[in-house]
């Protein structure tokens, strides 16, 4: 249903149209019109949906667990879901942009739910690997996972969501608006750190 429900003459976000949605659904009373309300809503949302879908079956497709992963057609109904979810929680004030925060918890659930597949794929699989022993005969795609690179960079925490960030596809930008601190001269530096220790390991022959 949620897959070919946005139609090419559907309205651009508008702060105080979402907003307006937003209340019409906590307040619900009239079934039908609830329900019209969650539909405008979803399609108001089209561009960040859209984007986070099509980042999400990038970063599935180009992985070990691309089978074990949600088809594309059914991460739209996820992200009414998510969508869902974030109106329960949402403070309608006139700080408060539903557009950044059901951005944000959008990714972040999208990257989650591809993360658990990863570590259900690696839990099934009986291997000690240490990035200096090559006694074992592993393939490269096993033995360098992203996780287990990501372990071996010495990162701090705003490091690893800027090289999430990077490997959802997200755009500097809308890294800097939906990261509280984050500014272009920290994101720049994080990203010219973590290329330092990737070519630190290559040089070392570890990946």
């Amino acid at each position: 249903m949620y897959f070919d429900i946005f139609d090419k003459d559907d309205p651009k976000f508008n702060r105080k149209l979402a907003s307006k949605y937003v209340l019409l659904i906590k307040r619900g009373g009239n079934r039908m019109k609830t329900d019209q309300s969650k539909l405008n809503l979803y399609k108001l949302m089209k561009k960040i949906v859209i984007k986070n879908v099509k980042n999400y079956s990038n970063l599935a497709r180009n992985s070990s667990v691309t089978e074990r992963c949600h088809l594309e057609a059914e991460m739209y109904g996820e992200a009414f879901i998510v969508m869902m979810k974030c109106v329960d929680n949402f403070n309608v004030n006139k700080k408060n942009c539903f557009y950044f925060y059901f951005n944000k918890s959008l990714s972040r659930n999208f990257y989650r739910m591809f993360d658990k597949e990863v570590r259900k794929y690696n839990s099934h699989r009986d291997w000690k690997v240490s990035f200096k022993s090559s006694n074992d005969h592993f393939t490269r795609e096993e033995i360098y996972s992203v996780n287990m690179v990501i372990d071996n960079l010495k990162l701090d925490s705003f490091d690893k969501k800027v090289l999430m960030s990077k490997m959802l596809y997200e755009k500097k930008d809308d890294f800097i608006v939906n990261n509280e601190g984050a500014t272009v001269s920290k994101y720049y530096n994080s990203i010219r750190k973590i290329k330092e220790q990737l070519q630190k390991l290559i040089d070392n022959g570890d990946i």
